[in-house]
């Protein structure tokens, strides 16, 4: 039995990687060209692409990015896609396009998980297309949560495999895997392309130890998303994650130094405009269907209309736990569950299905749960903001919990935090609802960074739709 955490990742090829990496630095050489661009936040070098040119010249994206990737000279390039701009499917379509041109790609990312995903979604499109391709993942065969078996790419635990495709020339595959496989030395400059997805959840310092396995390096991700969720302690700028790092505050990438997915396909236009406006500097547009989707509320519904709508919560020293918030979200489910939802001409009834459940706490997640299904509603989806990153639905309601700010159980950066407010609000594809004590806000804040997290919150008080 045991009573604490395994040890740790044996991270020797990490170390390893490192330390060769500043070895060429001391050397004066420029072997890991992408990477030493990178780490000096220099413009990406693309062939046909003057410095300080906008690197994207229309919004006709399927075509576009595969170009531009496809003529990266030993360089990098961020890829920002905010909530439902379809990154991981511009991902995958670029990734197809260069595998087409026999180059040998790596896919990582933090988890399993995301890895998973993205290799999801590049074989759904060679299936459509009927192109065919081969991909190797590094899994544990023992481990279900580590095993992709698709129809092209599969899991293998042995390093034989990978070694022996990378010897093959003219030969385009792909090979995925965590931090720990890809810092194997036999891929040290193997590899066309580095394709790291959710980049806003690796840290520099796990880049430095992967970077020089590839000629080109492109990240996927979102900075104004869910960050890392491992804390440690790193010299420097080191621990910052990769994308922090890059843009150095700013909330969306410039035109001259990547590309922004600027259409969101899944925002209504109520809903995008708050997002647009308080995160992406107002450059996040939506796609003309999004208002098609309409949820056909009554004047006896509690809320009326699309939007963000917020609901004020009056109740007094809850911590991380409101029994008075569940009984608004069991009312506002049984009042809206039934009514008729016009998905772009798709018509049918409203179920439980279609709504995501958020709070900041587990502690107010596992009472909802029991006490929704006390209440017969049965299998709901609820969740902390980190269950549902990447996924959306016709409505989110956002239960905050806590009665003032003395009744904080995490500190302010946590529960202000801009990041989870911009990932909760932008699941919604309809409606999206936050329950709020406004008594968390009376409160005097200790420095200029708890002002401007604080201040989300007052402008979703006084939005109007």
């Amino acid at each position: 039995m045991s009573i604490g955490p395994e040890k740790p990742r044996d991270a020797t090829n990490l170390i390893k990687n490192t330390y060769r990496f500043i070895d060429t630095l001391i050397n004066q050489e420029t072997t890991y060209q992408s990477l030493i661009n990178f780490l000096e936040k220099k413009h990406p070098k693309i062939k046909g692409t003057k410095e300080g040119d906008k690197i994207i010249s229309s919004e006709e994206f399927e075509k576009e990015i595969p170009k531009i990737i496809s003529n990266l000279e030993n360089s990098y390039l961020y890829i920002q896609g905010p909530p439902g701009t379809g990154k991981t499917y511009q991902a995958a379509n670029a990734i197809l396009e260069l595998l087409k041109q026999n180059k040998k790609i790596a896919i990582t990312g933090l988890s399993h998980k995301v890895i998973h995903n993205l290799l999801q979604r590049i074989e759904k499109i060679a299936v459509d297309e009927q192109f065919e391709f081969k991909g190797f993942k590094r899994g544990n065969l023992e481990d279900d949560d580590t095993i992709f078996n698709g129809e092209f790419i599969k899991t293998y635990s042995k390093d034989p495999v990978f070694m022996d495709a990378l010897k093959e020339k003219d030969t385009g595959y792909i090979f995925a895997g965590t931090k720990f496989h890809l810092a194997s030395s036999y891929y040290d400059q193997a590899i066309d392309y580095l394709f790291i997805d959710e980049a806003g959840q690796v840290s520099l310092a796990d880049l430095i130890s992967i970077g020089n396995i590839a000629k080109n390096i492109v990240l996927i991700g979102d900075q104004n998303q869910l960050g890392q969720p491992i804390k440690g302690t790193h010299p420097n700028d080191s621990g910052q994650s990769i994308l922090d790092y890059l843009l150095e505050g700013r909330d969306t990438i410039p035109e001259d130094r990547g590309i922004f997915l600027n259409k969101t396909y899944r925002l209504h236009s109520s809903i995008n405009h708050f997002i647009s406006s308080n995160f992406y500097e107002e450059r996040l547009i939506c796609d003309e269907g999004t208002d098609k989707r309409i949820i056909n509320f009554t004047k006896k519904n509690k809320i009326k209309k699309s939007g963000i709508h917020y609901i004020e919560m009056n109740h007094k020293n809850n911590v991380q736990t409101s029994i008075e918030e569940f009984e608004v979200v069991r009312d506002l489910i049984k009042d809206m569950v039934g009514l008729e939802f016009d998905d772009k001409g798709n018509k049918r009834k409203l179920t439980i299905e279609d709504f995501l459940i958020i709070s900041p706490y587990n502690t107010q997640v596992n009472m909802l749960i029991s006490k929704l299904e006390e209440a017969k509603i049965h299998n709901p989806k609820v969740g902390t903001i980190d269950k549902f990153q990447g996924q959306q639905a016709p409505i989110t309601i956002i239960s905050m919990t806590s009665s003032d700010s003395d009744s904080l159980p995490r500190n302010k950066e946590f529960f202000f935090d801009r990041n989870r407010l911009n990932v909760a609000i932008s699941r919604a594809q309809v409606a999206s609802i936050i329950l709020f004590n406004p008594n968390l806000l009376d409160n005097s804040p200790k420095d200029l960074n708890q002002i401007k997290l604080m201040n989300n919150f007052f402008k979703i008080l006084n939005f109007k739709n």
